[in-house]
Parts: C-alpha cells; structure tokens; sequence
C-alpha cells in the first residue's frame, strides 16, 4: 500500500454535525476499500483564493491514507458525486516525503515530551514555592503568637507589679496609720 494525501473543500454553511458526517462518509469510503487512515485534521473555515461555484470560503479537510489505487479512484469518484464537495487533491507521497514526516512527527513527539518535562518541572517549582510560603507563613505566625504571648506576659507582670505596689502601699499607710494612732 501506498501512502496519499488529499484535501477537500465542503460548502461554508455546512454546520459542524454536518462535516463530521460527511468527513466520516469519506473515511468510511477509503476503509471500505482497504484504506487505512493515517491523520486527519478540520483546518475549518477559510477564504479561498478564487471564487468556486459562486463561494468565496469554505471548510478544509486533509487527511493522510493508506491505501491501493483503486481506493483512490473510488475515492476520486465519490468526490466527485458528493455535492458538497467543492474541490479537492489527491496526492502520492514519495519516499522523501514519507521519511520527512516521519522526522517531524520525532520532533514533535520529542518536543511535546520536552513541554511535558518543562511543565512537570514547573508544578514541582510551583509546589516548593508554595510549601516555602507556607512554611514562612506559619514562622510568621508563630512569632506573632509568640510576640503576642510576650506581650501578655508583659502585660500581666504589670499588672502584678502594679497590684504589689498598690498592696505594698496600703500595707505602708496602714502601718503609717497604725504608727499615727498609737
């Protein structure tokens, strides 16, 4: 088997249900004749660059097959008997072509682990950031309670101070008046 491109045009007014319909009415067609489907991607609603069948955009489909040349030829015959079908290609893939995507899906696919390690290595940075804030918060806290705790403290021997002033004074003028009377 051999490997094919192809991209077609759909009708702009076709509603997402739509497409995927018919995007699966053509998949549908190349597997029934052997054909195996490689990728596919909606490149969506696009200008096209002259006026076909009086439409100024429409919906782009590419996908990449497996197939034999007969399910190319039914699969020509089928875009053509699908109205809303407006255009499309069909193209072989040589050699050179097949090894050049086979890099780039190996770049992707090592790009795509290098984003992952970036990100893994971000939410581990993201986690110690955090636990260090926590861990200052709680310090903080802690000295607030514990500067709190010392005020009190303070607070208290003053008071105590203050009462055994006040104790030691009255004990001062009753032994004054004590003194005064005798």
């Amino acid at each position: 088997m051999r490997v094919y491109e192809s991209i077609y045009i759909l009708q702009p007014d076709l509603g997402d249900e739509d497409v995927d319909g018919l995007v699966s009415r053509i998949n549908k067609i190349v597997e029934d004749n052997g054909g195996k489907i490689l990728d596919i991607e909606k490149w969506g609603k696009r200008r096209l660059a002259y006026e076909v069948a009086r439409e100024r955009y429409g919906i782009y489909i590419f996908f990449r097959f497996e197939a034999e040349a007969e399910a190319v030829k039914e699969l020509e015959r089928n875009y053509r008997l699908i109205g809303e079908v407006k255009k499309y290609i069909v193209i072989r893939l040589d050699k050179k072509e097949l090894a050049r995507l086979e890099v780039e899906k190996k770049k992707q696919t090592e790009a795509k682990a290098a984003e992952a390690v970036e990100e893994e290595k971000k939410k581990q940075t993201e986690e110690k950031v955090a636990e260090t804030v926590k861990v200052e918060e709680k310090k903080q806290t802690e000295e607030k309670v514990a500067e709190t705790v010392k005020v009190e403290e303070k607070k208290q021997t003053e008071e105590k101070v203050a009462e055994t002033v006040e104790e030691e004074e009255k004990k001062e003028e009753e032994t004054k008046t004590e003194t005064d009377e005798q």
